[in-house]
């Protein structure tokens, strides 16, 4: 309507709710809709107006385009945010004698770390200890260890 004045409270309604409706064909999260959003780019139209049009960040609608570019169709496809690789990731070699002390005691990480230096001069955090000990099967058993006639009586004298 020509003429018309659109207050502060209008312009709150009319921005309240989402933007898009991720799920049917003609959405903007959807391949297609990635698509059609590329397009628009194509068609010489600014990523940040098509964006806003979209209701998507401008930072995303061009993350999309730069992949169309890079990978063909695939480019539109989502991807999974976990990381190809752990390069930080704890080696086997230092898991190993995590586990062999954790079976023969039933220490606690904090314990199990202090216990690897000084035996093993293995340098682990507490916190590494544990997410080791995460990582392997559950339940970990203990193994009891065997006690002879001579542990049970005690030293003699």
């Amino acid at each position: 309507m020509a003429g018309s004045i659109t207050t502060d409270h209008d312009r709150s309604a009319q921005s309240s709710g989402p933007k898009h409706v991720a799920g049917h064909r003609n959405a903007p999260l959807t391949p297609e809709g990635r698509l059609r959003l590329r397009l628009r780019i194509e068609a010489g139209h600014p990523i940040a107006r098509v964006a806003a049009e979209a209701g998507i960040s401008r930072r995303c609608l061009g993350k999309w385009h730069a992949r169309r570019r890079a990978h063909g169709q695939d480019g539109l496809l989502g991807r999974s945010s976990r990381p190809a690789v752990s390069p930080a990731r704890t080696a086997e070699d230092v898991a190993d004698p995590v586990e062999a002390l954790r079976r023969r005691t039933e220490y606690g990480p904090a314990r199990l770390a202090a216990d690897l230096q000084r035996l093993h001069r293995i340098t682990l955090a507490p916190a590494t200890v544990h997410r080791v000990l995460g990582h392997l099967p559950q339940p970990l058993a203990v193994v009891p260890q065997q006690l002879t006639i001579e542990d049970a009586m005690g030293p003699t004298s």
